[in-house]
């Protein structure tokens, strides 16, 4: 038994060592990235927007300033997930309200609100689905709200609510 001993310390000594190697390095690993991903946000610049972004900006901006006019709470503007995108979501009393915001210049092929497809519908109901559970956390007390989704469209400068638009169904 005594000779086992100093072997066992000896093996028991070299697997210390190795983590303490192991843990050094990845927290030498762990700081790297934090750096790197500091710096990288340091270098960031904002991208450059085409004219139609631009305008599309205005659009959700205007939206957003006519739903507020007329009693929502916007509690959220452009959610995104894998899904889809959310223009804006808002409180309406005790009801969620999702609205899709759309604009064209021009009716030639069937306009704004023509251009919210029943594939359209569908993203935003699954965005939707995606983030109710923390909105509804977050505003509603646990309690599932009743949810409305909304469209707002801008066709030659006019701005036209259609207000349940269209149903999770």
């Amino acid at each position: 038994m005594s000779d086992q001993a100093p072997l066992f310390f000896t093996l028991a000594n070299k697997a210390q060592k190795k983590v303490i190697k192991a843990r050094q390095k990845k927290q030498k690993a762990k700081k790297s990235r934090s750096n790197k991903v500091a710096s990288s946000r340091r270098q960031t610049t904002t991208p450059k927007l085409s004219a139609k972004q631009k305008s599309g900006y205005c659009a959700e901006a205007r939206a957003r300033q006519h739903v507020e006019l007329s009693g929502l709470i916007v509690l959220h503007q452009n959610l995104q997930c894998a899904s889809g995108e959310i223009d804006l979501v808002c409180r309406d009393q005790q009801q969620l309200v999702f609205i899709e915001v759309r604009q064209r210049q021009k009716d030639r092929y069937g306009g704004a609100a023509a251009s919210i497809t029943r594939r359209k519908q569908q993203r935003v109901i699954k965005a939707a689905a995606y983030y109710l559970p923390w909105l509804t956390q977050a505003y509603f007390d646990q309690q599932l709200p009743r949810c409305r989704f909304d469209v707002i469209v801008f066709e030659g400068g006019q701005l036209n609510w259609f207000k349940n638009a269209f149903n999770a169904e």
